[in-house]
């Protein structure tokens, strides 16, 4: 399995503003830079944080790098599996920008009941623990290439071997 995390820093090292919430970071260049990563990946995790603070997640534009996924018979945008410590995630307001975008939702969370509930607007579920077995899982789905968006935790959690959140 390959990784690759995407951070946008301020110059004073920063993830968000120091009162929390979205930063807007970066210029056309770096545009392009998450642009081919999101190209490159299986699929992308974001923190349901993150997400929260966003309320929609990255989404590839560029017609060449839309054409190179589809030339490689994969979907336009890879899918977005969104890393929650809940398996009913509080908070995702069905007015967000998130669900329209034109990417599958997968939902990586805990859960006791197998199989778990699938919450709504979510297309697939993975369990939430250790990172090892999140690559088992990964792998059983075909996905080799994960995309880290962030936040702090899930770009975190395979460096320390942690469950992110």
């Amino acid at each position: 399995m390959s990784l690759r995390l995407v951070l946008a820093l301020s110059l004073d090292g920063r993830l968000a503003p120091p009162q929390g919430g979205a930063a807007q970071l970066g210029g056309s260049a770096d545009r392009r830079l998450l642009e081919e990563a999101l190209a490159w990946a299986d699929c992308c995790l974001i923190g349901a944080g993150s997400l929260r603070a966003h309320r929609s997640s990255c989404v590839i534009h560029q017609p060449d790098l839309l054409q190179q996924r589809l030339s490689q018979a994969k979907p336009s945008q890879p899918p977005l599996i969104v890393v929650s410590r809940s398996c009913t995630p509080l908070g995702f307001d069905p007015a967000w920008p998130f669900w329209q975008q034109p990417f599958s939702r997968w939902l990586l969370a805990p859960f006791e009941t197998n199989p778990a509930p699938l919450p709504d607007g979510f297309e697939r579920l993975l369990r939430l623990g250790p990172w090892a077995g999140l690559k088992q899982q990964l792998a059983a789905e075909g996905l080799k290439q994960v995309l880290l968006l962030g936040g702090g935790s899930v770009g975190g959690c395979p460096v320390a071997g942690g469950s992110g959140g």
